[in-house]
């Protein structure tokens, strides 16, 4: 595996709007092109192709980090909300959809807590898809947002599955941890079974795991409390 590069560049624009129809969000935040969690399942790995960089490795060994994303936000949200519809016609946000906004990178760049704060200038209601305990740093922030769903990105419970297809992710173990830590803290938060793989992360084992406690626990605990 070669070292990761980091890279800084200039958006343009983080606010993009999202046009298909089936998805539950109108517009869509990455701070980050390319994850160093290194998914081999993940579909965003093609993207990197749109930049003239190969969709390999390279999706997450060469992080591109959209160093003024707080700023070119806080300009397309200012603008909306001068607008004829205002605030309203932004919709609903997904902060996540490409690239998890807490990869390792977010401990010191702190991109997506920056959209965050400028978030809570201007309130949108807004979902967080995640596999990372990281999110748990911006509590504070949350407590402030109109959250209506925090995803912790989970398929399995199996150490060695979850080594093989996420190599850089953080443990099953930490990612229930952090969903209980956020619902303990009242943001509204559960598991986000995907992708599925048939065969490999569709048995009983995989999903509850061999000591229990598994992901149809924190399931039920959270809706329990809607």
């Amino acid at each position: 595996m070669n070292p990761v590069r980091y890279e800084k560049i200039k958006a343009k624009q983080v606010l993009n709007p999202v046009k298909t129809p089936a998805m539950p969000f109108e517009h869509s935040i990455n701070p980050y092109r390319g994850c160093q969690h290194g998914c081999s399942f993940c579909y965003a790995r093609a993207m990197h192709a749109f930049l003239g960089l190969n969709g390999d490795d390279t999706f997450q060994t060469n992080i591109l980090m959209k160093e003024n994303a707080p700023e070119a936000l806080r300009e397309q949200l200012r603008k909306a909300a001068r607008s004829r519809k205002g605030l309203a016609g932004i919709g609903r946000i997904a902060i996540g959809t490409a690239t998890d906004p807490y990869q390792q990178a977010e401990g010191r760049a702190k991109l997506t807590r920056g959209c965050l704060e400028v978030l809570t200038e201007y309130p949108v209601p807004l979902t967080i898809t995640t596999r990372s305990p990281l999110i748990l740093r911006d509590l504070d922030l949350l407590r402030k947002l109109p959250v209506y769903a925090v995803n912790i990105s989970l398929n399995t419970l199996n150490r060695t599955t979850w080594r093989n297809f996420e190599p850089g992710a953080p443990s099953p173990a930490k990612r229930l941890e952090t969903v209980r830590a956020l619902t303990d803290a009242g943001i509204p938060a559960g598991i986000f079974m995907a992708p599925m793989l048939p065969y490999i992360t569709d048995g009983r084992d995989e999903l509850e795991g061999r000591a229990g406690g598994g992901i149809r626990e924190v399931q039920i605990r959270r809706f329990s409390q809607l």
